[in-house]
């Protein structure tokens, strides 16, 4: 009785007419026109952020003594105004250790000196 079932149950799937022929023209459209795509990212905003480092006096090597700790923080703003174009400014201020008070002996006498543990720029 299983094989009379499973053999008609084939016999009608096959014997449907197939339609494969019988589809539609697809139909085609143009394609839309092209837009550049917009900008990712935009530089234009305040940023604030710190910095570690160190400073060495004299001739910029690391074998002197001379070197110091540095620190500070620095903030801006900047203003993209076209595409490839930013403007912007920044103001930076460090903290150094320790204290160097060195001078320049002018003629005449006169003893110009400087503390430099603060910079800003």
């Amino acid at each position: 009785m299983k094989k009379i079932l499973l053999g008609g149950a084939a016999l009608i799937a096959f014997a449907a007419p197939a339609f494969a022929a019988d589809m539609p023209a697809r139909t085609y459209t143009k394609a839309p026109v092209y837009t550049a795509p917009e900008a990712v990212y935009n530089w234009t905003g305040f940023y604030i952020g710190g910095n570690i480092g160190g400073a060495f006096a004299g001739n910029n090597s690391l074998e002197g003594s001379s070197g110091r700790f540095m620190g500070g923080v620095q903030g801006g703003f900047d203003y993209q105004f076209a595409t490839n174009w930013v403007i912007g400014a920044e103001a930076q201020y460090d903290w150094l250790t320790g204290n160097s008070n060195s001078g320049v002996l002018f003629p005449a006498g006169t003893l110009v000196t400087g503390n430099t543990n603060q910079l800003g720029s």
